[in-house]
């Protein structure tokens, strides 16, 4: 299938990677950068603006244009990526990953209001306990003064007439009361968006269009800076995707005669 004045259809799904920007090792011919399988896509984009400097007929009073010179040129790119994991989404959101090791035994100290929850912050908890220290010290009973979620780490303080009916006669667990909640806890990762400079990156997109007999069909793209960060769609009703968004960098030093991208595919003529 050669680049021909003939219709084409495209339609289809592919593969998405990545790899840090090296200019010593961007020919794809013969390329040895170490490419990351950043996940599956059914949707890459490149889209390009141009703004120009015009000149308008003024005699006729219509405005039209007469002269239109380029003053510069934009590329960006896009693409959703249909499973979400780690590294693509430290790539999307300009993220650190922080490893935080297991804990056993911590102590962490919550002021309660009742009928509200406070939170750990830490998810997978077990052996957990819970003290009032202040206004006076007292044990604490699950499911009598207060309600854990072990698995996200939610510490609800339980009414009075909810305690009450769970079986506490005496002293209750009230508003502005001081607990200490000593648990353990399995290891973690944790993302924090925005938190290093713009990266470079080398994208090498492969795919099928099944459109047209299932051609594969190949794009590189040189040189691209991820600054612009995603709406991150926590929850919905939809099998999420994680969309990849960067502008496309003139790579000066391309060895084809675009600086952005190209697209290759099979002649099967």
């Amino acid at each position: 299938m050669s680049f021909t004045a003939s219709t084409e259809y495209y339609s289809g799904q592919g593969a998405l990677y990545m790899a840090p920007f090296d200019t010593s090792l961007i020919n794809v011919f013969t390329n040895n950068l170490s490419y990351l399988h950043l996940g599956d896509t059914s949707s890459v984009n490149i889209s390009t603006t141009v703004a120009a400097a015009t000149a308008q007929n003024r005699k006729t009073g219509l405005r039209g244009t007469t002269l239109s010179i380029a003053t510069s040129a934009r590329c960006y790119l896009t693409a959703s990526l249909n499973n979400i994991n780690i590294q693509n989404l430290k790539t999307s959101l300009n993220a650190d990953q922080v490893d935080m090791p297991a804990i056993t035994s911590d102590p962490f100290t919550r002021i309660v209001q009742q009928g509200q929850s406070v939170f750990i912050h830490r998810p997978g908890l077990s052996a957990t306990s819970a003290t009032r220290t202040l206004p006076t010290a007292k044990v604490l009973v699950e499911n009598v003064h207060y309600i854990l979620d072990k698995d996200t780490g939610e510490f609800y303080t339980m009414t009075d007439d909810e305690q009450i009916a769970a079986g506490e006669a005496g002293s209750r667990l009230s508003d502005d009361d001081t607990v200490v909640i000593t648990t353990s806890g399995k290891k973690i990762s944790r993302l924090d968006p925005i938190s290093h400079k713009t990266n470079l990156y080398s994208f090498y997109f492969t795919g099928l269009n099944t459109a047209n007999g299932n051609d594969p069909v190949i794009v590189q793209v040189f040189k691209v800076a991820l600054n612009d960060v995603p709406t991150l769609d926590l929850i919905n009703n939809d099998i999420l995707s994680l969309d990849i968004r960067g502008e496309v960098l003139d790579f000066e030093d391309s060895p084809y005669p675009s600086n952005y991208f190209n697209v290759v595919k099979i002649d099967n003529t």
